[in-house]
């Protein structure tokens, strides 16, 4: 996932490897490889997928981060939402509800945990 992040060579790169270097988890756990091999199995026997949206969920993070959060019982946050017709692309949601792994957005994330935002004051 952490390569995923550094492929864009920008600021959020850069972040991820300076500020947030320590919160990436290496995903060789057993457990995590034989999910993430239920999922590329799964997604090679929906027909409804082009090769190409099969290609790219190879070589995307998400199915690595779906995999992750079933082993070790955690949610995944996203903006996407579901598209059960979708042939061009895998959607994280969809991998999420085939897999029984909760997910929600960033705004419910915050909220659950209880974050509030407050106007500071403008200087000058």
């Amino acid at each position: 996932m952490k390569r995923e992040l550094e492929r864009g060579n920008d600021d959020v790169a850069m972040w991820s490897d300076t500020e947030f270097a320590g919160a990436f988890d290496p995903t060789d756990d057993a457990r995590v490889f034989t999910v993430y091999t239920d999922i590329m199995e799964w997604i090679g026997r929906q027909e409804r997928f082009l090769s190409e949206a099969r290609a790219e969920a190879a070589e995307s993070a998400d199915s690595w981060l779906v995999a992750y959060a079933k082993v070790y019982g955690y949610a995944v946050v996203t903006h996407e939402l579901p598209s059960p017709t979708s042939k061009k692309r895998v959607k994280l949601p969809d991998l999420c509800l085939a897999f029984r792994v909760p997910y929600v957005n960033p705004f419910e994330m915050l909220q659950r945990l209880g974050v509030r935002l407050v106007e500071t004051p403008r200087i000058g």
